[in-house]
């Protein structure tokens, strides 16, 4: 129980300790400080909550990027420099229950270079819709982009060889394509 920080190389862990071998909880203070140099960091299974976070990070090492009550107007294109992104999360939840969205009203065409994602997650936004380029995320296997205001999914979208899971709930989506060839498929809402 208790925080962690990271300022100016040093990382600091203020919390408490319980015993487990007591029937009721005791808690021992715990403050541990170590020097870290940055550097020589492994990155890759750290899950980011910020872009600020990823400064001084290797492009290649950031692999999970959850950015929750986001809102911008813009996608940042930053994220598009982290090719070796395995899942990606934009959503507002500041704005889930008052009927309003997160600002952010455009996924660039670009998001198909990130061809390592397997989850994509873009919830709560303005959106209208998804590029085509979404298609050429072949290892895609999770997609949520649930309460947003999508009006169509694009057709790309319906031949990924290794999606899931679809969800895209509370949306103005009217048709789905004739042609759906999603062989993995094992949920959809």
């Amino acid at each position: 129980y208790g925080t962690v920080t990271f300022r100016d190389g040093w990382m600091a862990y203020n919390g408490y300790l319980k015993p487990s071998y007591y029937d009721t909880p005791v808690f021992h203070p715990v403050k541990v400080y170590k020097k870290i140099v940055i550097g020589k960091l492994n990155w890759h299974e750290y899950h980011f909550s910020s872009l600020a976070e990823t400064e001084g990070v290797a492009d290649d090492a950031v692999q999970y990027l959850n950015l929750e009550n986001f809102d911008a107007t813009e996608f940042p294109a930053r994220i598009l420099d982290f090719r070796q992104l395995k899942t990606l999360s934009i959503s507002n939840h500041r704005t889930y229950h008052t009927n309003t969205h997160a600002p952010l009203r455009q996924i660039p065409e670009a998001i198909g270079q990130l061809t390592e994602l397997q989850g994509l997650h873009i919830t709560n936004c303005a959106i209208a819709e998804l590029p085509e380029s979404i298609g050429r995320l072949a290892k895609l296997e999770n997609l949520n982009v649930s309460v947003c205001q999508l009006q169509r999914l694009p057709t790309a979208l319906f031949q990924l060889p290794r999606l899931k899971y679809l969800f895209a709930f509370n949306n103005r989506i009217r048709e789905l394509p004739e042609k759906i060839n999603l062989p993995k498929l094992e949920s959809i809402s």
